[in-house]
């Protein structure tokens, strides 16, 4: 599936286009193509990840992001941008700051990129939601884990109902993130990369600590209080 967004950034007269394939696949080509410095591997690494530079001489995700990174290296986190995003069923707009068109534009470049644990989301990013809000989010991953659950018991695979594997999962991702947040300020001479990938990590710790806080201001629109017994 290609996503296409089309930022427009006030007081510029060209657009700047990205489209992501999301079902892409890493090529080392890719690294020798676009690798720089603040791409590497071992350059502020994860303190989690599983790669190895061998097989990986530059991460993943951070390729994912360079063109992104490249292109909003100078602009500042409240320039006033339009947004448009196609995909195959509906097109998004939205008038809004660069750092906010650029939260939504790398969160689906880093949930379909090879690294093995921003992987976990790629689901989600089939079905992508521009500009989701946070309770949005919420719904959206804890429906897609436990969809994930069902499809593991279909298979006799273990399976977590109680949604620890959720959290844990954002525990890694928020270490990700931090990780990412110093490649791109390494790329960047303004801050709407960096603030764009601030709030990520910002959304990812929330999810990892709040979870079971926000899901339970949601349980009333999913079970309903008991009705009152009339005499």
């Amino acid at each position: 599936m290609r996503v296409e967004y089309v930022i427009e950034i006030e007081g510029e007269s060209k657009a700047i286009s990205f489209t992501v394939d999301t079902e892409r696949a890493y090529r080392l080509e890719t690294g020798e193509r676009l690798g720089t410095d603040w791409t590497r591997l071992t350059f502020h690494q994860c303190p989690n990840c599983p790669l190895h530079e061998d097989a990986f001489p530059h991460c993943p995700a951070a390729l994912d992001l360079r063109e992104v990174a490249d292109s909003f290296a100078d602009i500042i986190s409240y320039t006033r941008v339009q947004v448009s995003v196609k995909t195959p069923e509906r097109e998004y707009r939205k008038n809004c700051d660069a750092q906010t068109a650029l939260l939504s534009l790398k969160g689906l470049l880093l949930a379909t990129s090879a690294c093995p644990i921003l992987a976990n989301f790629r689901g989600m990013a089939r079905h992508h939601l521009p500009f989701a809000s946070l309770e949005e989010t919420i719904f959206r991953t804890t429906s897609a884990y436990l969809l994930r659950q069902y499809f593991l018991h279909q298979d006799g695979q273990p399976v977590d109902w109680s949604l620890k594997g959720l959290e844990q999962l954002y525990e890694e991702v928020t270490e990700v993130n931090f990780s990412l947040k110093q490649r791109v300020d390494a790329a960047s001479r303004e801050d709407a990369n960096i603030n764009a990938i601030s709030a990520l990590f910002a959304i990812s710790s929330f999810v990892s600590f709040g979870l079971a806080h926000e899901l339970a201001d949601m349980k009333p629109l999913f079970v309903p209080s008991a009705p009152l017994n009339h005499p």
